[in-house]
């Protein structure tokens, strides 16, 4: 009972206009407002989960409301089918955040489920040069400045654009040394997740000194989950075979990484989990769990 009384009662929400787009985008203008657009369709789990639990919420309802347009539509059905043409909307849900010339701002895709993550959503979205589509511009005119790229390699990836072209483009314009900065270790540390990327290829290669810098328990988590992911990655393939596995574990070994043996058990266990082989299953963690994950809660 104390702790339910101490829990503020959320009592608002987004008011999310009614209209036809064209309405809105008229509305927008006059008011010189940016639109809140949630796209969304009626099967969408994570649509549903945010609107019952984020659009509800005090602080954002009070902050979309008075700060923008907010307007949702169903992209599967009436006008929604053109507006997800027309924005290139393809997974859901997609926020969207458009100017009333048409123009998006700025776009993020997946349901946020922490508030500040709404409040920076509409910060970006107001502030002049801070929206994904003005980092594009910037991008496109020749900005490769480290502090810049970190921010526009997280709005792409908010946005689920791909962004291995620019991250590697961006590599390509630096020395080897220079990989070591601060703001280079963070491009690294987010974004380098591709084992033949060369920042992890020279995060590989001076593990010693990135450790010594930035410690070695976010070094080898780094290390550890990109060789893990490349080897998942293989066996959610159609094409996946054994011996492209094996291939794999050999190179892996071979690179300079030392704790392959971990990298191998926990994938091991992903390939008999996927083809049902339980018993391999639990014969493979009966005999190695306590030797790679002892200290893992």
């Amino acid at each position: 009972m104390l702790f339910r009384s101490i829990l503020p009662a959320q009592h608002r929400k987004i008011n999310f206009i009614e209209k036809p787009w064209a309405e809105i985008v008229a509305l927008a203008k006059s008011q010189d407002r940016i639109i809140f657009l949630d796209a969304y369709t009626t099967w969408c789990g994570p649509c549903k989960w945010m609107s019952a639990n984020m659009f509800t919420n005090d602080t954002i309802a009070d902050l979309y409301n008075s700060t923008f347009v907010c307007a949702h539509f169903d992209m599967e059905k009436g006008e929604g089918l053109q507006l997800a043409t027309q924005y290139k909307v393809k997974a859901y849900p997609t926020l969207l955040f458009i100017e009333g010339n048409g123009e998006v701002v700025h776009k993020r895709v997946g349901a946020p489920q922490k508030v500040r993550d709404y409040i920076e959503m509409a910060s970006i979205a107001v502030t002049p040069g801070e929206g994904l589509n003005a980092l594009q511009k910037q991008y496109e005119t020749g900005n490769r400045q480290g502090e810049f790229m970190l921010k526009y390699l997280d709005r792409l990836q908010g946005a689920y654009i791909p962004f291995q072209e620019p991250l590697e483009a961006y590599f390509a314009t630096i020395s080897d040394s220079a990989l070591l900065l601060p703001v280079n270790w963070k491009i690294i540390y987010q974004f380098a997740n591709d084992r033949n990327s060369k920042g992890f290829q020279y995060l590989l290669s001076r593990q010693r000194e990135f450790a010594l810098r930035y410690s070695a328990d976010s070094v080898d988590q780094k290390l550890f989950n990109v060789h893990l992911q490349s080897l998942a990655s293989m066996l959610r393939s159609r094409s996946f075979t054994e011996t492209a596995y094996t291939i794999a574990k050999k190179e892996m070994r071979e690179s300079g990484y030392n704790d392959t043996a971990k990298v191998f058990f926990t994938a091991d266990l992903y390939l008999y989990q996927m083809r049902g082989e339980i018993e391999k299953f639990l014969e493979l963690a009966h005999d190695d769990l306590d030797r790679h994950y002892a200290n893992d809660a």
